[in-house]
Order: C-alpha cells, then sequence, then structure tokens
C-alpha cells in the first residue's frame, strides 16, 4: 500500500500516538521523517513532486513507514486478540526454558480459553503444543497417561475445526479466482471447476460448520451456487443467513468490515435478482455506513444504489448517484477495476433510457462503446452495440444505416454475430426503412414476440445482456409510451 494511502487510513488517535511516540529530543527540531509525515498528511491526493522538493527520497519514505508501523505495533501491543495471544505464545516459550511451571500452566489455560472463546485455532494448538511438553517434563506421576491422551483428544478436535475453517476458505478462494474472468461461467472449463465445488462433502452435508468464519464461507457458497442455478428464493435464504452470521456476533462484524460489507453487496445483489427491490434501500444504508476504506465503500453505493434507483424507478436517487459515479470516476478511475467501470456505465445508459433521456443515454453509452478491449466484463461492451441501435433510433441519427453496418462488423469480429443478434440487426434496417407508425407496429410486436421466446430459453450462463431493455423498449413503443411505465408495472408492490 502506498504510504500516502498508510497516513490516510489512519485515525487521530493513532496520528496522535505517532507522534508522541517519535517526539523529538530537541524541542525545535522534529526529526525528518516526521516533517515528511506532515507534508503526506496534508495532502488531498498524492503528488510526489512536493516530496521531492522538499528534500526527500524514496528511502525517507520507506524508513517513515517503517516508524508508522512501529507506532501502530506499539500502540496495539495486547489490545487486539492476535497481540494478546501471540504474547502468550511468547510467554509460554519463555516460561518452558526457564522452568517457570506454574505461572506457564497459568499462561497456557489463560491462552486455550482466549483460543477457543475467539476461534483462534493454530494458537489454542500452540498451546496444546506447549501444554503437553509440559506434561512429558512433569515430574508428577498423578494421571499423567491420562491427561496427555486428554490433550491428544483435543488437538484432534481442534485440528478437524482448523481444518474445516481451511477448506471452506479455499473453496471460497478457488470460486473466486476462476470467476474473475469468466463471471458467468461460459467457458466449460469454468462450469466444470463450478460444478467440482458444488458437489464438494463439504457443501453436500446439511450440517452447519462450527466456526464463525466457516459457517459464514458456507452461506457464502451456498448462496452463489443456488444463484448460478437460478434458485433464487434459496439463493435469497442463504445470503440472508450470511447476514444473520454477522449481525448475530457484533465483535467479529466491526473486526471485520470490509468481509461484512462484501457480503451486503452481494445480498443486494440477490434481492435485486430475486425482485425484492424494496429491501434494497435498507442495504444500502448499512453499507454506507460501515467503517472501513471509504473509496471502496463510495464505488459499491455508487453501483448498488444506482441499481436500486433503476428497479425502483426513483429519478432523484438515480441523478444523485449519477453525480457519485461521475465524481467517483473523476478522482479514482485509475482504481476502479474495467468491469466495474462498465457496470457503472451501463446503469447509468439504462437510468437514462428508462425515462427517455435518449441525448443523456447516449453521452454515457459512448464511454462504452469508445472504451478499451478488456476480457473484464465484454458481456457489457457486446451489450451496449445492442442498445446504441435503440439510442440512435430515438435519436433520428443521420448515420443510422452506417451505425447498423458498424455494429453488425464489431459483433461479427467478435463472433458475437449470432441468430438472435442478427435478427435485431434485421428488426433496425427494417425500422429504418418504415415510413410510419403503421408500418413499424407489427415490426416493433414481432421483435417483442422473439425476445420473449430468447429470454425464456436462456440460463444464467447463457443469459445476453441487453435483450430485457429492448423489449422493455418495444413494449412501450408499442404501447406508446415510456420504458419506465412498462417497467413500473412490473413493479411488486411490497409484502
Amino acid at each position: 500500500m502506498p504510504l500516502f494511502d498508510i497516513i490516510k487510513s489512519m485515525s487521530a488517535a493513532e496520528k496522535r500516538h505517532f507522534k508522541l511516540q517519535v517526539g523529538s529530543a530537541e524541542k525545535d527540531k522534529l526529526p525528518k521523517y516526521v516533517e515528511l509525515f506532515d507534508i503526506i498528511n496534508k495532502q488531498t491526493i498524492p503528488d510526489d513532486t512536493v516530496v521531492l522538493k522538499a528534500g526527500f527520497n524514496s528511502g525517507d519514505k520507506n524508513f517513515l513507514n517503517e516508524k508508522i508501523d512501529e507506532s501502530l505495533h506499539i500502540l496495539y501491543l495486547g489490545k487486539s486478540i492476535e497481540s494478546k495471544l501471540k504474547w502468550l505464545s511468547e510467554s509460554m516459550e519463555r516460561l518452558f526454558d526457564r522452568g517457570h511451571w506454574n505461572e506457564l500452566q497459568k499462561c497456557i489455560k489463560k491462552a486455550k480459553q482466549l483460543s477457543q472463546k475467539h476461534e483462534k485455532f493454530l494458537d489454542w494448538l500452540q498451546a496444546i503444543y506447549w501444554e503437553k511438553e509440559f506434561l512429558a517434563q512433569s515430574k508428577e506421576n498423578r494421571n499423567v497417561y491420562e491427561r496427555y491422551e486428554r490433550l491428544v483428544e483435543e488437538e484432534t478436535e481442534v485440528r478437524q475445526k482448523l481444518g474445516e475453517e481451511i477448506d471452506y476458505a479455499n473453496l471460497v478462494r478457488q470460486l473466486k479466482l476462476f470467476r474473475i474472468k469468466d463471471i458467468r461461467l461460459n467457458k466449460p472449463e469454468s462450469r466444470k471447476k463450478f460444478n467440482q465445488i458444488s458437489n464438494s462433502p463439504l457443501l453436500q452435508s446439511n450440517k452447519i460448520p462450527y466456526s464463525l468464519k466457516s459457517r459464514i464461507n458456507y452461506f457464502y457458497l451456498k448462496t452463489i451456487i443456488a444463484r448460478y442455478n437460478k434458485k433464487l428464493d434459496e439463493a435469497y435464504t442463504y445470503a440472508q443467513s450470511l447476514i444473520d452470521v454477522f449481525e448475530g456476533n457484533q465483535v467479529f462484524k466491526k473486526r471485520h468490515p470490509i468481509w461484512y460489507k462484501s457480503s451486503l453487496c452481494m445480498f443486494s445483489e440477490i434481492c435485486y435478482l430475486s425482485k425484492r427491490f424494496h429491501e434494497i434501500p435498507d442495504i444500502i444504508i448499512k453499507i454506507e455506513h460501515i467503517e472501513g476504506d471509504s473509496r471502496e465503500e463510495f464505488k459499491t453505493v455508487c453501483l448498488h444504489g444506482m441499481l436500486y434507483a433503476i428497479t425502483s424507478l426513483d429519478k432523484e436517487k438515480g441523478k444523485t448517484y449519477i453525480q457519485k459515479i461521475e465524481q467517483l470516476i473523476k478522482e479514482d478511475k485509475d482504481d476502479i477495476r474495467d468491469g466495474r467501470k462498465l457496470a457503472l456505465f451501463y446503469n447509468t445508459v439504462v437510468f437514462y433510457s428508462f425515462f427517455g433521456e435518449w441525448q443523456k443515454s447516449n453521452e454515457w453509452l459512448s464511454k462504452i462503446l469508445t472504451y478499451k478491449r478488456t476480457d473484464d466484463r465484454r458481456d457489457l461492451q457486446y451489450a451496449a452495440r445492442i442498445l446504441s441501435l435503440m439510442n440512435h433510433y430515438e435519436l433520428e441519427s443521420d448515420d443510422m444505416d452506417n451505425h447498423i453496418i458498424a455494429v453488425a462488423k464489431y459483433l461479427k469480429t467478435n463472433q458475437q454475430y449470432t441468430e438472435t443478434n442478427q435478427y435485431i440487426i434485421q428488426t433496425f434496417r427494417d425500422l429504418y426503412k418504415a415510413i410510419n407508425r403503421k408500418e413499424r407496429l407489427p415490426i416493433w410486436e414481432n421483435l417483442n414476440n422473439f425476445l420473449t421466446k430468447k429470454i425464456q430459453e436462456q440460463t444464467l450462463t447463457t443469459r445476453q445482456l441487453g435483450l430485457e431493455e429492448l423489449q422493455i423498449w418495444c413494449k412501450a413503443k408499442i404501447n406508446n409510451t415510456t420504458m419506465a411505465e412498462i417497467v413500473r408495472e412490473t413493479i411488486p408492490t411490497p409484502a
């Protein structure tokens, strides 16, 4: 992490402790690295030119980084559970080496209690190790064998709990890794890996895992699997259980804010897919109040807030989120992955299209059409070409014919000139040639019927983005109304 980000992530208390910890021995002169700290701390955006002009180099920055790390270590020594257990582990080794047996037994007991309470299985095993070492060196003969035998049984149970936690964590990491470039599992090898995880003995069992981390990973995996299998009610139940694990353990939730936030994001997505739109605002409020990386939080709120604005047809809220998206892109453009940026652009296109603001929709559509080629969410780049036909038609573009040719060429080049896309392109050719509404009406009706069939045939892995928006547009043209009015008719009334 860059030094600028490290300093900006420090709380006021941490910065104050740093200043006190490294306070100058000379009252009138601060150490050089403290001066560098103050320069960077005053910046709103990282600016290395200011640092260089002040006479500091990369070596000075590395030294300051070490001093900050040292200060934070001292500040939190003995305050976090990890720090306490590390302290106890070092104490157990020292007490054993010195033969302080009574103190060692007390230390082992405390370490085991804390480890069990906070599910720190490696530390628990470490305490068991020193307890076995103590018994092996003990001069007591009373029930030593039986006590050692119980320790071996305890060690076996702890190993099983640790193994379960590791296995669930591995499954989650494997799932996330192969979904990075193939989130819709279009590739056969991705689907094969997904099926292997789905059929894991751990997930075939209905037994709820022991530790909090394992339970969270269990419900996460179950949610994702149900979602890909289009069992959205089941996915919702698992996602709700996932959130319940966090919210039922406030200390754990506070210690893992980013994990909790990402789980809320997934819950929001499941609510969106299962059409439980009325639950999304409360989820967004929770996300907005989570401590942690404010920029990452901002990205999440922009994405999920915009999705809610679209599904609820809240025009004012949508415009508010668009302003946030514009700010985010301007301030953080290099830190946002391609797929996230394309999703933000795409959702904004859909929002403006729903309300018939075609010129604004086209401005955001252009951001996708001119975006660099990327493997991260190529589906959005393909869908944008389809939506661009709709936009050009609504704007009564003079180059509609040329644009249709350009879209067809792009789709052919990218092996996307499917039966569905060919039909859509031919439809727009027919619409472009039609003279009046009487001639266009059957064209829209035929496209609507065609899209209804294609959408019904789709699965999650074969789903083509843009078709649903295009069908909404067809229905709006047939009924001579806006896309927003068509969507409004489908919004369920909250129970």
